[in-house]
């Protein structure tokens, strides 16, 4: 969700402050898979992290709080917009974690501080906000820093099931791939070049430029689509394995097998949303998008895109199905992912604002449970290769073979009585 003027310019002053203050060091820090707002290290290791929370949505206040929690700093403040101020639920809430993380060590400022203030009271973040942080900060030094040890505290794990299980994951094995590589001498140095000129062309042989040649799975000597940017008549072949084993080359393999990916599924009628990086069913002329196979005792019916109207039959928004797809190794081993999800939007193609998904995805996600998300996992391998038993990605002159069966593993732990 992009940041509000406000949000950005509050967390440059205190960011630059708290330098000037404390001779911190500002870091990009990620907390269990967040991006925190502002996060600093004092020069004798003490850590710094406030919050700013400015879109005053429910899910947004709840979400940061959880960040805060989630986050191992010393020093934790939060500041926030005057409505989340003076809002009783949120205040109630804030309090109640602000006791807590206090308890287990954490120096929180009680309060949520107002960023009005700090935008608009003359002097406030020299003053006020300068005291409580340089007092946080002397409070650790005083007690000494949080352990993050408190296995202690913990109650006992339970002993675990010994229940045999197989389960499967979101990885599908890739059993066949292109085995040659060639690098062809060229000119061009970005890929915009490599459009302007070919055009279309290319659309389907993915290609990598680097150290001033073109790489890719098409033999320069046969009928290639990268004729016009070849500078002269010299060619490197090297195998595919190869580049696999090659810690300094496995990267740009990937690299040309995830090339392969987009236009393999704009041909299946996939939308790519480069901003989430997804892939997205689209409707089917303007009306519902259905897609039907059978299974071994039935045929299933899946409407991948489809108007979701409300009980007097005004158009509410588009439901979506979605995926992440990418080829990634594993311990040397060759894998697609698929990450499928649901989203919505107003057009079919706009996605609609934070809120509104929030508050129309909340009681339909709480249900996918592992069966549910599964289901969606194996769905997905079924359409994308269009009912086969394998899926096969045009590469260049060769293709990429996926198991439509997904990866998985037998284990001795689970939960007794768990049903299918």
């Amino acid at each position: 969700m992009p940041e509000s003027g406000e949000h950005n310019k509050i967390k440059t002053l205190i960011s630059t402050s708290i330098v000037n203050w404390t001779g911190a060091s500002l870091t990009e820090y990620n907390s269990s898979g967040h991006e925190l707002d502002v996060f600093a290290t004092t020069p004798d290791g003490i850590s710094i992290y406030v919050e700013v929370i400015w879109s005053a949505s429910r899910s947004n206040f709840y979400r940061d709080m959880n960040m805060v929690q989630q986050s191992d700093a010393n020093v934790k403040v939060v500041v926030a917009n005057p409505k989340i101020v003076n809002n009783k639920e949120f205040e109630r809430e804030f309090s109640k974690i602000a006791i807590s993380q206090r308890r287990i060590g954490f120096e929180m400022y009680g309060e949520i501080i107002d960023g009005d203030k700090i935008l608009n009271v003359p002097d406030y973040l020299n003053t006020t906000f300068k005291e409580l942080v340089l007092n946080s900060i002397n409070k650790i030094r005083l007690h000494g820093k949080v352990a993050i040890e408190r296995e202690a505290v913990l109650p006992p794990q339970p002993v675990v099931d010994k229940i045999p299980e197989y389960l499967y994951s979101n990885l599908f094995p890739v059993v066949g791939y292109p085995q040659t590589i060639y690098g062809i001498t060229t000119n061009i140095r970005y890929d915009y070049e490599v459009f302007n000129i070919l055009g279309n062309t290319v659309f389907g042989h993915p290609y990598i430029l680097k150290e001033k040649k073109l790489f890719s799975f098409d033999n320069p000597r046969r009928a290639s689509p990268f004729t016009q940017i070849i500078t002269n008549d010299d060619f490197i072949e090297q195998t595919s394995e190869s580049w696999r084993k090659d810690e300094a080359k496995k990267r740009d393999f990937i690299r040309l097998l995830n090339f392969a990916l987009r236009p393999f599924c704009e041909r299946r009628g996939l939308y790519y949303d480069n901003r989430h990086r997804r892939y997205m069913c689209l409707l089917f002329q303007g009306r519902d998008n259905v897609f039907r196979w059978r299974s071994r005792t039935r045929e299933s019916i899946r409407r991948v895109a489809r108007a979701i109207h409300s009980s007097d039959g005004t158009l509410l928004f588009y439901r979506h199905y979605t995926a992440r797809l990418a080829f990634i190794l594993i311990d040397n081993e060759l894998f697609l992912k698929i990450e499928p999800s649901i989203t919505l939007t107003s057009d079919g193609f706009q996605q609609l604002n934070r809120d509104k998904l929030v508050r129309f995805t909340t009681s339909g996600l709480r249900r996918q449970f592992n069966k549910q998300y599964l289901n969606y996992v194996r769905f997905w391998a079924r359409y994308l290769s269009q009912r086969s038993l394998r899926l096969s990605i045009p590469a260049g002159e060769g293709v990429i073979e996926v198991d439509t069966i997904p990866a998985g593993t037998d284990t001795e732990v689970g939960i007794a009585g768990d049903r299918e």
